[in-house]
C-alpha cells in the first residue's frame, strides 16, 4: 500500500460507511412509506369465531411470516372475515402509491383439491389490473386441518392456532400496476360448499423495490465514494 493511500484509508472507510448507511436509511424510509395495512372493517361480514375451533382466532395486530396484519373485529368480541357465498363478490376501496407486492390472508370453508373457487383482482390507475384465480391445493385451502383440502403449494407463510385451524399468507406480485393500487376485487365462483368457499381475513401491501428517489440517492452516494477513492490514489507532489 502506498504511503499516501495508507494515510487516507481511514478517511475512505469513514466515507464509505457514511454513504452506505445513508443509502440503507433511504431505502428503509422508502419501504416504510410504501407499506400499508388495508382496513377491512367496512367489509367484514362474518365472525370466524363461529367456525370449527374458530374461538382461537385473534383480533387486531398479528405478525405472520414477518409481515404485519390488522385483523378486523366484528360485533362486540368477534373476529371479522369477508366470507363470500356462491357467485358473490366485493370491491375493497384503496388509494396507495409505491406498492408492488400484496400479502393476503385467504383461506376457505371446506374445499376440494383442484377446484377454482374464486378470484383476487388488483386494480391500478386507468385500466391496469392483475388477476389471480384461487385454486384449491395451490393458493387456497381449508382453514381447518380436517377432512377437506389441507394442501396449498403456494403458501408464503402460515400461522397455526390451537384447535387445528390456521391462517395462510400468500404473496402476490402486483408490480404490473405501476405502483398504484386503487382497489381490490374479491369474488367467489358458483360452487358448492364441498368444493370450497373462499374468505379473506387481511391484506398488507409493500413496496418491494426502492423508489426512484432512492435509486438517485444511491447513485449520488456511490459517485461520491468514487471521488473519495480517486483522491486517495492521487500521487504525492515531490519538491526538490
Amino acid at each position: 500500500m502506498q504511503p499516501e493511500f495508507a494515510e487516507s484509508f481511514p478517511m475512505f472507510l469513514r466515507a464509505f460507511n457514511a454513504l452506505a448507511l445513508g443509502a440503507l436509511a433511504t431505502l428503509s424510509l422508502a419501504s416504510a412509506a410504501s407499506a400499508g395495512q388495508i382496513d377491512l372493517s367496512p367489509y367484514v361480514n362474518t365472525d370466524i369465531h363461529g367456525y370449527t375451533s374458530g374461538a382461537d382466532y385473534p383480533v387486531g395486530q398479528v405478525t405472520i411470516g414477518g409481515i404485519g396484519f390488522n385483523l378486523a373485529p366484528i360485533g362486540t368480541d368477534g373476529a371479522g372475515i369477508i366470507q363470500l357465498g356462491n357467485g358473490s363478490s366485493v370491491s375493497i376501496a384503496d388509494n396507495e402509491s409505491g406498492v408492488n407486492i400484496a400479502y393476503v390472508i385467504v383461506n376457505s370453508g371446506f374445499g376440494s383439491a383442484g377446484s377454482n373457487i374464486g378470484n383476487l383482482t388488483f386494480f391500478g390507475a386507468g385500466a391496469a389490473q392483475v388477476s389471480f384465480d384461487l385454486i384449491e391445493g395451490v393458493n387456497v385451502r381449508d382453514h381447518f386441518n380436517g377432512v377437506f383440502n389441507n394442501v396449498a403449494t403456494g403458501v408464503f407463510a402460515t400461522q397455526d392456532y390451537d384447535g387445528g385451524n390456521r391462517y395462510d399468507v400468500y404473496r402476490y406480485d402486483i408490480s404490473a400496476l405501476g405502483g398504484t393500487l386503487t382497489s381490490i376485487g374479491f369474488s367467489s365462483t358458483n360452487v358448492d360448499f364441498v368444493q370450497g368457499q373462499p374468505f379473506l381475513a387481511a391484506v398488507t401491501t409493500a413496496g418491494g423495490v426502492p423508489e426512484p428517489a432512492s435509486w438517485a440517492m444511491m447513485l449520488l452516494g456511490f459517485g461520491g465514494l468514487g471521488a473519495v477513492m480517486r483522491r486517495t490514489r492521487r500521487p504525492a507532489t515531490v519538491t526538490a
